[in-house]
């Protein structure tokens, strides 16, 4: 019982590590620092750990709900289907969001107060 509660919670604990410490400690998530980008406020300055988790929480709660609904599941095949869709789902929507704002930011950032920056832009203007 004690290993399946701990491998429960390993991809949430994983992910709060990847999503919210790392970009706190570095300015961004590992992938962000591989390709030379960084989260910031609007105005250029490293985001608080409140916002980094409201990011988190906003980009990555859906994918952890279709996790927390398949481990209801147990059989039932509407609540299979509803995680099976939950997570491509809200990429697309997130993907939408993200190209119809003149800014190109997603509702993980609107709802943050955050951006992604290449690692030497300045803020922008006005």
């Amino acid at each position: 019982q004690t290993g399946a509660q701990a491998a429960r919670w390993s991809l949430p604990v994983g992910l709060a590590a990847v999503a919210v410490v790392w970009p706190v400690l570095t300015g961004s998530t590992p992938g962000q620092w591989f390709v030379l980008l960084r989260v910031r406020t609007p105005a250029g300055s490293r985001p608080s750990p409140l916002r980094v988790a409201v990011r988190a929480a906003v980009l990555w709660g859906p994918w952890l709900l279709a996790g927390v609904l398949l481990d209801l599941a147990s059989g039932s095949a509407a609540l299979s289907l509803a995680a099976v869709l939950v997570a491509p789902a809200w990429v697309l929507l997130v993907v939408a969001l993200i190209l119809r704002d003149p800014g190109r930011r997603g509702p993980h950032e609107r709802s943050s107060g955050t951006c992604t920056r290449l690692r030497d832009e300045a803020p922008a203007s006005g």
